[in-house]
Formats: structure tokens, C-alpha cells, sequence
């Protein structure tokens, strides 16, 4: 992945030659960026409006941020050096500070500032360091990108939790996140998604019967909604390596807690969810179901330990879908 940094004065034509003018429409819509002359006033404007309006990003959420960036290792240096500021950016842009994401499709020529690309992943004891510092709640320390010993030297509870999990699962922490607008918070799944079922589908209506003719006409009424069902394959082991921790039953809880709606008064507010698998957003609506089925053997709480989650989503596009936008879509959209 590729960043392009961008000063206060860049203006559209100049970015125009940069990223080619066969490039710019698409780089605009990656970034959700308007199309003015002033671009770089714009990027500027937004990073303040952000920064003033969002909240303190959770811990969680960094951790799938950084997930989502580690297969760069400048960029996952500069992403967990962030400060709380930078941090509420990237998590509503997807870009670092003052940059612009290109899209993979993008070549920028070598004449400008250019954050990442090296292709270069984190080693693991560095990401295992940043890791534990953030599930410690503790800012992560720039010491450890200059240090590529094993992670002995944290001590903590959290820290200690962390580490411990890993030696009986290879747990995807932070890769899998569940965002809740009611809760405004996240909630992680220590596993991928295991079986997907995807897809769009239009919808037409036919016009009354006419003289002559063979065919019946079809009148367009929208494609969708988007309804994906994603089932979880668990273990309640994986959270801390004893199953009477109670983690998974929050994860279940907190799923089924997003069927419900929140009753303020005569208002009635329910739930926009979206799904974040390593660090992009899967689909973003409303839960419209949640099962699950325990099996296996018992455990030492008497409960199977093995649980089966399906989640049923539909979809509520952040942006309007249409022949253009479907087709700018990533793999993981």
C-alpha cells in the first residue's frame, strides 16, 4: 500500500499529474474526497473536522487498524506512533495523516514524498510487542521498532493474558472486529468467518400486457437489499485459555444485543453495525439475526465447548450504490 503526502497547497491539477488523469476519479473515491480545486486545503479541513468531532479511538480498533497495515513495515511504524488525533483520522479515513491512500491499481512516480510500498512485512516480535502494549491499554513505546529480541520484557496481567492465549490458538486478534453505532465500541472474534454467502440481486417488475407484443417489457425497482449470512466456528478456549472466563458468552450476547433496539424516551434507536475483516469494512447495515449451537464435550462448566455463530446481516451502503461504484469496489467490499 502506498501513501501520497500531501501539503496544505496541492491543488487538483497538480494532483491531476501525479496520480494521472485517467486515475483521478478513482483516487478520489477511494479517499472520499470532493472534487475542488483546493484539494489539499480540503484534506486539511477534514483532518480538523474529524479530529473535532469523533471520538477517542478504542483500543480494539487500533489493533485492527494495525492489523490491516502490517504487511508494510514503515507504515505500520507510522501508524502506531500516531497520537490519539492521528488515530481518530485514520479510523474514519483509512489514511495516515495528511496523505492520500492510492489504490493498488496506482503507480506514483518516484519524484514524490511517498509513505510505504516497500513490501516489507512487521516481524512478528515487533507486532507482538505493539499488540500487547495496546491490550494493556498502554501507548505503545517507539523503542520497540528499534529493538527485534522475543517479547519477554512485558510483564503485565493483560500482557501475560495475551501472549499466554497464543500458544493454544493462532488467534487472529484484532483482525475480525463487530462495530455497534448504539455502543459506539467493538467487539473482536478470535476467528475468520468460515463460510460466506454473498451477492446482489435485481429486481424488476413487468408492465401490463401489450398488443403484439412477444416480450414483456421490465421496469427496473432496485437491486437488493444485500443480505449476507456469515457463520463463526469457535472454540470458548480461545480467549484466555479457560473457558469459564465468560468471553464468549459476551461476544454472543453483545451480537444478540444488536437484534434489540435501544428505547430513549418515545425514541426508538437501533443498531447500524459494521463488520471489519482485517481492517476493512465487510458490510455495514443491520444485524438481522443471530444463532448459534453449542457441541462437543463439556467443559469444566459443564457447557460444550465448542459453539457454531451464524450472523445474518442486510445491508445499509455507506456511500450510493450504483453500475460505477460497484464496479470501483474492492475484493473485500
Amino acid at each position: 500500500m502506498q501513501f501520497l503526502e500531501v501539503t496544505k497547497d496541492l491543488t487538483m491539477s497538480a494532483l491531476r499529474k501525479i496520480v494521472g488523469a485517467k486515475n483521478i476519479d478513482s483516487v478520489l473515491s477511494y479517499n472520499q474526497l470532493p472534487t475542488v480545486p483546493d484539494i489539499g486545503r480540503a484534506i486539511y479541513q477534514m483532518y480538523q473536522d474529524i479530529v473535532s468531532t469523533s471520538n477517542p479511538v478504542t483500543d480494539q480498533r487500533k489493533m485492527t487498524i494495525l492489523n490491516s497495515v502490517s504487511t508494510d513495515s514503515d507504515v505500520f511504524e507510522i501508524v502506531a506512533l500516531l497520537d490519539e488525533d492521528g488515530w481518530k483520522y485514520i479510523a474514519v479515513t483509512n489514511a495516515i495523516p495528511f496523505t492520500i491512500r492510492m489504490p493498488e491499481t496506482v503507480v506514483l512516480p518516484n519524484s514524490v514524498n511517498i509513505i510505504g510500498g516497500t513490501a516489507d512485512a512487521i516481524s512478528r516480535a515487533i507486532y507482538d510487542k505493539a499488540m500487547g502494549y495496546l491490550l494493556a491499554s498502554v501507548a505503545i513505546d517507539p523503542i520497540i521498532f528499534n529493538t527485534y529480541d522475543s517479547p519477554v520484557g512485558m510483564t503485565s496481567a493483560k500482557e501475560s493474558s495475551y501472549f499466554g492465549s497464543l500458544s493454544y490458538f493462532n488467534i487472529p486478534w484484532g483482525q475480525i472486529t463487530l462495530f455497534s453505532s448504539i455502543a459506539n465500541e467493538s467487539i473482536e472474534f478470535p476467528v475468520y468467518p468460515e463460510e460466506y454467502s454473498d451477492g446482489y440481486q435485481a429486481n424488476y417488475d413487468t408492465m401490463p400486457d401489450m398488443l403484439y407484443q412477444y416480450e414483456p417489457w421490465y421496469v427496473y425497482k432496485g437491486s437488493g437489499p444485500r443480505e449476507v449470512p456469515l457463520t463463526f466456528k469457535m472454540h470458548r478456549d480461545m480467549w484466555t485459555g479457560d473457558h469459564r472466563d465468560g468471553k464468549c458468552n459476551e461476544l454472543i450476547r453483545f451480537c444478540q444485543a444488536q437484534c434489540f433496539p435501544d428505547y430513549q424516551g418515545a425514541a426508538v434507536n437501533t443498531a447500524l453495525v459494521t463488520l471489519y475483516i482485517n481492517g476493512q469494512p465487510y458490510i455495514r447495515g443491520i444485524l438481522k439475526e443471530e444463532k448459534h449451537t453449542y457441541s462437543g464435550p463439556l467443559g469444566l462448566d459443564k457447557f460444550p465447548l465448542y459453539v457454531e455463530m451464524t450472523l445474518t446481516f442486510i445491508e445499509i451502503s455507506a456511500i450510493p450504490l450504483n453500475y460505477n461504484t460497484v464496479r470501483r469496489k474492492g475484493l473485500i467490499s
